[in-house]
């Protein structure tokens, strides 16, 4: 953030060194060194109260308004955690899927993961993969029961 739109008093939000997280901190005192002759050689330093410490930070660190990132951060938040959430749902539903067509055509299911001759298979997420083999005898357990009898 641009040091002279910094205002002391106000709470901003600061990135913490090695963490990807938030911090408000309350700026008491906004620094400007002049380095060198020329009009752009000036050095700034944003001094303020994080967690009832002093710290002294770039104005690079200083994000905006500390309600608005907050808000930010916590829709983003929310929105990976759902997004993960349906993501091990899908998973779920698939190998349950797959469980279920192994009990149909009374095969026990592979315990290795790397066996890559599965006739029902989700090694690519929540997408069940049928072989030829697995296809048949999916289709052959079906036919034994009257009220799913399909033709083949």
């Amino acid at each position: 953030m641009q040091a002279s739109k910094i205002k002391i008093g106000d709470e901003y939000a600061v990135t913490v060194k090695d963490q990807d997280t938030l911090a408000l901190i309350r700026v008491t005192k906004v620094v400007t060194t002049r380095t060198g002759p020329h009009s752009a050689d000036f050095t700034h330093r944003i001094f303020g109260m994080v967690d009832d410490q002093l710290i002294e930070c770039h104005p690079d660190r200083i994000l905006g308004p500390y309600q608005e990132h907050a808000e930010l951060v916590a829709q983003r938040k929310a929105e990976a955690d759902a997004k993960r959430d349906a993501a091990i749902e899908r998973d779920l539903i698939a190998n349950a899927l797959v469980e279920v067509f192994y009990r149909l055509i009374n095969v026990e299911r592979p315990d290795s993961k790397l066996y890559s001759r599965q006739m029902f298979d989700t090694s690519y997420g929540s997408e069940v993969k049928i072989n030829a083999e697995g296809a048949k005898l999916l289709l052959a357990a079906l036919n034994q029961k009257p009220s799913l009898k399909i033709v083949s």
